[in-house]
């Protein structure tokens, strides 16, 4: 079975960060979210916190996605994740789109 993983930052925008999360959710059910905790605001925090089965990373300030996405790649490598898909807590998939075939 592949193992697949979401690296997704977060810093501001907690309830875009939710659609987005959900988004991804909807396409694929089997997914492990590896958030960055940029130093997010406290809605943003109430939802990533929220996440079944997620691995958070927290920095103590927004050290720009470049930097994260970096240390979520690093995360991935080390759990052994077969897939990884980069996003944004700004990117919101449409539905019915197979993530893995």
């Amino acid at each position: 079975m592949i193992s697949v993983c979401c690296v997704m930052p977060v810093w501001k925008f907690g309830l875009q960060v939710k659609t987005a999360i959900e988004s991804i959710q909807k396409n694929e059910n089997s997914v492990t979210f590896i958030i960055i905790d940029n130093g997010a605001d406290p809605d943003v925090k109430d939802v990533i916190y929220d996440v079944k089965d997620a691995v958070v990373i927290k920095n103590d300030n927004n050290r720009l996605v470049n930097h994260a996405w970096n240390q979520g790649l690093q995360t991935a490598v080390d759990l052994k994740f077969n897939l990884v898909l980069l996003s944004n807590s700004d990117i919101i998939l449409h539905d019915n789109l197979d993530i893995v075939k």
